[in-house]
């Protein structure tokens, strides 16, 4: 179906384009704030979580090192975001396929909403990527009746197992994560007061209608998956759509 939240890092920046950059998040963050406008709210802190709609730019200046230490360096850029909603304001159908050019697409929006030059994102380290798939079942109640009659235990697969009620499951592990969880229920939770203010009380509803009969299946190809499987932290330019 699409892909979701991604987690990027720049390649080293000057000082000057780091403090503007650091500049611009919090201005942007602090003025989206007093007018209520979400869809590109920025952070300079992690996200609460994937169904968090803010963008999160953080200027760093080290990074770990053999033993696990923390060594300083040049300035670079961690971004992170729902790309699904940075494209369409919710994540409940569509969304993004093609890795490369939706990526460019981010990298680009990004630099243009804080009003910035950023480093060309075929450049730019991939330390995570989100996949999502979506099922149309008959109603709510059939979806929490699939997730109900799930029997994982608190082990699968060599994965943690998180319950949430009916509601869904979260299967945890070091190179991949695992999500299936009723759509409705989320959108209700965390995205239908944002949608109200941005698209009006008609498109909440028509929102909200369709995400109660979504299960939506979601898999985190985490940093270690990634650098397992290139030999090294790989670029955007060398991330396929396979």
């Amino acid at each position: 179906m699409a892909i979701d939240t991604v987690t990027l890092r720049s390649p080293f920046i000057s000082e000057e384009l780091a403090k503007k950059i650091e500049q611009q998040s919090i201005l942007r963050q602090k003025v989206d704030q007093q007018t209520g406008e979400v869809l590109h709210s920025f952070t300079t802190k992690s996200l609460e979580g994937s169904f968090d709609a803010r963008i999160s730019v953080k200027v760093e200046r080290s990074k770990r090192g053999f033993g696990g230490r923390n060594i300083k360096c040049e300035p670079y850029v961690t971004l992170e975001c729902s790309v699904h909603k940075q494209l369409m304001g919710h994540n409940v159908y569509g969304g993004p396929e093609h890795f490369q050019t939706t990526m460019v697409w981010l990298v680009e929006k990004v630099g243009e909403w804080l009003g910035v030059p950023l480093p060309s994102a075929l450049l730019w380290e991939v330390l995570r990527v989100d996949w999502a798939e979506v099922f149309v079942l008959p109603s709510e109640q059939a979806v929490k009746a699939w997730i109900g009659g799930l029997q994982l235990g608190e082990k699968c697969a060599r994965k943690d197992v998180q319950t949430y009620g009916k509601q869904g499951v979260f299967l945890k592990g070091e190179s991949t994560c695992v999500k299936y969880y009723h759509k409705g229920s989320e959108f209700c939770k965390h995205d239908r007061q944002r949608v109200i203010k941005v698209f009006g009380e008609a498109e909440a509803e028509r929102l909200q209608k369709l995400a109660d009969q979504i299960l939506r299946a979601e898999v985190e190809i985490r940093t270690k998956k990634l650098r397992d499987d290139y030999g090294h932290q790989p670029l955007v330019s060398e991330v396929t759509d396979e």
